[in-house]
């Protein structure tokens, strides 16, 4: 099996897996997905990556794409401070006193 990339050139993390590809001399079959022309919103890139991102590399059935950096809209609590603790489970005691939410103890704003 060929390694399939699925990159948009004028993207820096596409180029820089084009690059160490080539560099390395890994085998390649290249899909351009021009973003300016809204190629990763069509159902045949959909169907590597149905968040629209790239790069996405695919090698037989195993797919490693790109993800939005922000958990998707539904995994939010009621703001991002908010979900980044929930996923870490606990406040560090260095940044934020127990029961205080911010750091040294100060309220967070809008908390």
């Amino acid at each position: 099996m060929v390694l399939e990339l699925f990159l948009d050139l004028y993207s820096p993390p596409c180029r820089a897996i084009y690059i160490f590809t080539r560099k390395n001399s890994i085998p390649f079959e290249m899909h351009p997905v021009e973003l300016a022309q809204g190629e990763h919103l069509k159902p045949e890139f959909l169907k590597v990556n149905p968040l629209e991102k790239v790069p996405a590399l695919r090698d037989g059935n195993f797919l490693v794409a790109e993800s939005p950096v922000s958990p998707a809209p539904r995994l939010r609590a009621a703001c991002g401070c908010c979900a980044a603790a929930a996923a870490v489970g606990e406040a560090d005691a260095r940044f934020a006193a127990p029961g205080s939410g911010g750091p040294g103890g100060q309220a967070l704003p809008g908390h």
